[in-house]
């Protein structure tokens, strides 16, 4: 599937350009301060929704490194949920999976813990903390309602972001509802 696809097909090639290239221009200006690691959160949606790099080899290995530093940190000091966070965010900027077997699978558990209380999957940090899952390649073990709680909660924070003109956030937020649709797709292509 072409990157950004499952959002343009829910919102149209021209919000999904716009946002990416807000979302860009983001990662931009951090880069132009040298904040690499920062810069490399818009970066990632970016990617994730066009599939390119508009920055340089140069900032992107350097953003590549910086994150990969990162989650080595992380996994040393057994922070496997920071850790999976940015290894989604590693992954969806670079689209490689650099992580040994054992990693992924700390990564995998830390993000499969859901609280079991009503309403869990409507929170944003779960939405987040599913959105990565995916990325990281994890398989649906959710059921469609609580799929369909997931895609809403992240509809609405979409909206709102939009609303208050936080394009380089709702950049973020498409790229979950994207993350999510292609997971959901993909699940109803396995079960035909």
């Amino acid at each position: 599937m072409a990157h950004g696809e499952p959002s343009r097909q829910l919102f149209g090639s021209e919000l999904v350009n716009r946002l990416a290239a807000a979302a860009a221009a983001d990662a931009q200006d951090h880069i132009s301060k040298g904040e690499y690691l920062t810069a490399a959160f818009s970066a990632a949606h970016h990617v994730r929704l066009t599939g390119e790099h508009p920055w340089g080899d140069d900032a992107q290995a350097q953003m590549a490194q910086l994150l990969q530093a990162e989650i080595q940190d992380d996994l040393r000091a057994d922070n496997d949920d920071s850790a999976a966070s940015r290894a989604a965010t590693y992954q969806m900027l670079t689209d490689t999976v650099p992580w040994a077997s054992d990693e992924l699978d700390r990564m995998f558990t830390a993000l499969k813990d859901i609280p079991e209380t009503p309403g869990a999957y409507a929170e944003l940090g779960i939405v987040d903390q599913i959105a990565d899952y995916l990325v990281l390649g994890g398989e649906v073990f959710w059921t469609e309602d609580e799929y369909q709680e997931m895609r809403r909660t992240a509809i609405v924070d979409f909206q709102h972001r939009m609303d208050a003109n936080e394009e380089a956030l709702a950049a973020d937020r498409l790229a979950f509802i994207d993350v999510l649709q292609e997971g959901i797709e993909a699940m109803a292509r396995a079960s035909a």
